[in-house]
């Protein structure tokens, strides 16, 4: 198989693992916040557990550099059950729930995933532009799909969901036996990453925290345009803005370490925090749209690559998502407290994680290491 059918394939399945987190997150977003205060208490252990139950991810990063990628990328695919699902579930709560199960599996798979595209620090947000594109084509559907399907567009999301990861597993290429990651090497994985962990942990936390805000504040903003102006503002504008975001992010990358660049993000969005509360009407919306987003989660796995030798790959990028997942957890485990909070408080909170993000990320920039050439066995997505 040739590496541009292998490319190509690779994208579509991008685009199509895009397209079914983007009508996933817009619609059970939409559908939540219509319960009220018992709607937003789901809303935030969803998004609590949304991060919280990948958080074994590490450990199926490492298991994929050893045992073989394969197999987690098919692991992964079971995500598209829960979405199959959500149709038959209406309660707040239980509807949680069951959809949290889609993100336990895309712990299993998406580090072994994301592995393939980490053989040069652009590479990611190369690729990750597809998936923001496909992403925008979901949240910005959600509302026809809803009108015409209501709670079965879920279905619609499954299918895409299982399509993406099919593909993946085809085109996959594992590394050779010899090139399987030994304990000793996860080990000096752990301990080289381990100040960039910290820091995108306290990120994590504040930033999942303004999004789950944001998503309520959204409802009452969009008003009687209902389900497709909800659709539109909180999933496909914001991704749209991203692809030339991620396009332009990547050739930054190319030429420069992408530490200090990720500890610029993590102080952009402490002042982004500030405006996301204190802002309201057409301000709140237009600083919704910037694509800040895109250029922290670009930095962080570009700075992942630069420990992320052939045989740690997994590894490497499973260490991002599981700091991102100890964060976000935080808010499943601290939901009900939060819900009470006032927006001072929760600003305050926000600013302080940030900051003492950005200092964590300052510590990271001491520990240097080698980017990484990609083996001629393995494809590189650097020419996408």
């Amino acid at each position: 198989m040739s590496q541009r059918a292998s490319r190509i394939g690779v994208l579509i399945g991008a685009v199509l693992h895009g397209y079914s987190w983007g009508l996933y997150f817009a619609l059970t977003r939409y559908f939540l916040t219509s319960f009220g205060a018992l709607g937003f208490r789901a809303l935030v252990l969803l998004s609590g557990l949304e991060w919280a139950l990948p958080g074994l991810s590490i450990l199926w990063g490492y298991l994929a550099d050893r045992l073989g990628r394969r197999v987690f990328v098919a692991l992964g695919a079971t995500g598209a059950i829960s979405f199959a699902l959500l149709p038959t579930f209406y309660k707040p709560m239980q509807f949680a729930l069951v959809a949290s199960y889609a993100s336990l599996a895309w712990g299993l798979g998406w580090p072994a995933v994301v592995a393939m595209f980490m053989d040069t620090p652009e590479s990611y947000s190369k690729v990750m532009a597809f998936t923001s594109a496909g992403y925008a084509l979901g949240s910005g559907s959600m509302g026809i799909a809803f009108g015409l399907l209501k709670l079965r567009a879920f279905e619609l999301a499954s299918v895409c969901y299982l399509a993406a990861y099919i593909l993946f597993y085809a085109f996959y290429e594992d590394p050779s036996r010899s090139q399987r990651a030994s304990v000793r090497d996860f080990v000096w994985l752990l301990k080289s990453m381990s100040w960039l962990a910290v820091s995108l942990v306290m990120a994590s936390f504040a930033i999942e925290l303004g999004f789950a805000s944001m998503a309520v504040r959204l409802r009452g903003l969009v008003g009687a345009g209902g389900a497709l102006l909800y659709g539109l503002f909180f999933g496909t504008l914001p991704l749209a803005f991203s692809v030339p975001a991620r396009l332009c992010i990547a050739y930054v990358l190319k030429h420069v370490d992408p530490r200090p660049l990720l500890a610029l993000t993590l102080s952009l969005y402490s002042a982004y925090h500030i405006g996301l509360y204190c802002l309201g009407g057409l301000p709140l919306l237009v600083l919704w749209l910037l694509p800040i987003y895109a250029m922290y989660d670009s930095s962080a796995y570009a700075s992942a690559q630069r420990y992320a030798y052939t045989n740690l790959r997994a590894s490497a990028s499973s260490v991002v998502l599981t700091s991102q997942c100890i964060g976000g957890g935080l808010l499943a485990i601290l939901s009900g407290k939060l819900s009470s909070l006032g927006m001072l408080n929760l600003l305050m909170a926000s600013i302080i994680l940030g900051v003492s993000a950005v200092v964590c990320s300052a510590f990271a920039l001491r520990t240097s290491k080698p980017l990484n050439l990609s083996s001629n066995n393995t494809i590189s997505y650097s020419e996408v």
